[in-house]
């Protein structure tokens, strides 16, 4: 496995993995399909975190990062769910490509889309995931998180679609511009999980690739 962590330091250490994206809180205009696109299929690759190339995080971080990590591969595909053209990656196949390939990574993960027969590929990353601690109406601590992701044309090193989730529940009154959403949260506090599930709906939201037909 050695050789797979390697792979994915190597993919979220290069620039096409590099995310970035506007705030959860900015309003994002809504990416159509390109109709001139035909896709395949959309590789879903296993959620990425900094476990394995960031050596300054301690054991408590980096058994969080893998807990949201495994969380979030959960939630895309209940997210996903039902979708014929959405195929997930194991951590097998991408290790399988790393020993049989030799180069950038850019080459390494179009292996993968060609091994998949997806030309479409998914990539997230977890860089927060802090659980709530307490009840859900008397939070010692409140649940907190981070996510970005990016989905990549792989024919044409295209991005076509990105965004970045991050939220840190707050009391109401700490934040008004926040009533609305509290509202819809019954004004309780929420769990990771529960956070990670509604800020994936809200990105895929806007991506015409990845929004519920």
């Amino acid at each position: 496995m050695y050789r797979y962590r390697k792979l994915l330091s190597v993919l979220a250490a290069c620039g096409l993995l590099s995310f970035s994206g506007c705030a959860s809180q900015q309003a994002q205009e809504p990416i159509p399909r390109d109709p001139e696109l035909a896709i395949t299929c959309i590789g879903v690759m296993p959620v990425q975190t900094a476990v394995d190339y960031d050596d300054r995080l301690s054991f408590a971080q980096a058994k969080q990062l893998k807990e949201g990590a495994a969380v979030l591969d959960g939630v895309l595909r209940q997210q996903l769910a039902g979708r014929n053209e959405f195929r997930y990656v194991t951590a097998e196949q991408v290790y399988g490509i790393e020993n049989s390939i030799e180069g950038d990574f850019v080459k390494q993960l179009k292996a993968v889309g060609t091994l998949m027969g997806c030309n479409v590929m998914l990539q997230t990353q977890v860089s927060k995931y802090i659980d709530r601690v307490g009840t859900e109406y008397t939070a010692k601590e409140p649940a907190s998180v981070t996510f970005e992701y990016k989905l990549v044309d792989i024919n044409r090193d295209q991005v076509l679609c990105q965004g970045r989730f991050e939220e840190t529940q707050q009391y109401v009154l700490d934040n008004l511009f926040k009533l609305k959403q509290a509202s819809k949260r019954r004004f309780t506090f929420v769990t990771a999980p529960e956070l990670l599930k509604e800020g994936l709906e809200e990105k895929f939201s806007h991506c015409g690739y990845l929004s519920t037909p």
